[in-house]
């Protein structure tokens, strides 16, 4: 599975296959005869597994990800198919996205892994999007849908909509609760909890009966933030904080326990930095590492977050054959 999530993301071709089917369809809408009583909708959910792409993961590059981080997502569809190839599908779905520099970055990796375990950041966000996608099936069906084929690859492209709110843990000494971190304003920008996203991908559809198909998907979600993490530009003076713990969810370089696991943390950063310092905001006195301050790299701001789905969807086939009225 693995493999295939690296494939997927490094192979630009999936863009180019995608659009060239869905240009393919519509061109050949002219032509075609498919009739309203062939016409038919469906219902169906799906389980499947998410994974992130953005600042949190093992190393730099879009197909750097930690499978072990790896979450499920559920889904609500309702299709409609009106062509012996096409079919536009609503899709409601809910899943979590999931980080953490103390897992998954390599404190032996000089070129970034270091960095990323000195950092110390972690992040979880729970996803819930609507979206409207077209499905574009390889093989036509000109018949009903009792005349389907059995096995149908598909691609499909769409738009939707997305909530999310990155959320992480407090220091062990200070309660080691989830909080959100917009309204902690780490990193002095703003950004908003409603982000449209591109969704797009390839799947193949069985059916299994009269009535139920079983489709396996492998999709893809373009955003628009780099902020599913709330991690994307340099650090914020210390200074400018007035909430002490908005100071040490933003700088979590001396940390001596991870909040994210419990566990006691490599002084690595003693290393790189040259050991830590203490820093004092409102009430609070906490270490960070040295020099680690404002104008210090934190994130990329050059690319957006991004995350897929993978897994298996199930849908059932609603059709009431088209009578004409009886008179009496």
């Amino acid at each position: 599975m693995a493999s295939l999530i690296v494939i997927i993301m490094k192979n630009k071709a999936l863009f180019l296959l995608v659009f060239v089917l869905l240009i393919g369809s519509v061109a050949d809408v002219k032509g075609q005869f498919f009739s309203r009583r062939k016409h038919y909708s469906s219902i169906g959910g799906g389980l499947c597994g998410m994974n992130y792409f953005g600042d949190i993961v093992p190393k730099n590059g879009i197909a750097s990800a930690d499978i072990s981080f790896t979450r499920p997502q559920l889904s609500f569809t309702y299709s409609r198919k009106f062509h012996p190839r096409f079919s536009v599908k609503g899709t409601f779905s809910w899943g979590r996205l999931q980080g953490d520099d103390f897992s998954s970055a390599d404190p032996g990796d000089a070129e970034s892994g270091r960095f990323r375990y000195a950092r110390n950041l972690h992040f979880r966000n729970d996803i819930k999007e609507l979206a409207v996608v077209g499905v574009v099936d390889l093989f036509e069906n000109r018949g009903t849908f009792l005349k389907r084929p059995v096995l149908i690859p598909y691609a499909f492209l769409g738009i939707g909509v997305f909530h999310h709110n990155p959320k992480a843990r407090t220091p062990v000494d200070e309660g080691n609760e989830w909080v959100s971190l917009k309204p902690l304003n780490t990193e002095e920008r703003t950004y908003s909890l409603i982000q449209p996203v591109i969704p797009l991908g390839l799947g193949v559809r069985y059916k299994l009966n009269k009535n139920f198909d079983i489709a396996f998907e492998i999709g893809y979600r373009y955003t628009f933030t780099d902020y599913l993490d709330d991690v994307s530009g340099p650090y914020k003076a210390l200074a400018n904080f007035d909430d002490p713990l908005a100071a040490m969810m933003s700088n979590r370089t001396g940390e001596v326990t991870s909040a994210f696991t419990g566990e006691t943390r490599d002084p690595v950063y003693n290393t790189i930095y040259g050991g830590t310092t203490d820093v004092t905001v409102g009430d609070k006195t906490f270490q960070i590492a040295q020099g680690v301050d404002e104008g210090e790299k934190r994130g990329n701001s050059s690319d957006n977050d991004i995350y897929i789905v993978y897994g298996f969807h199930v849908t059932y086939i609603l059709y009431k054959g088209m009578r004409s009225p009886k008179f009496r």
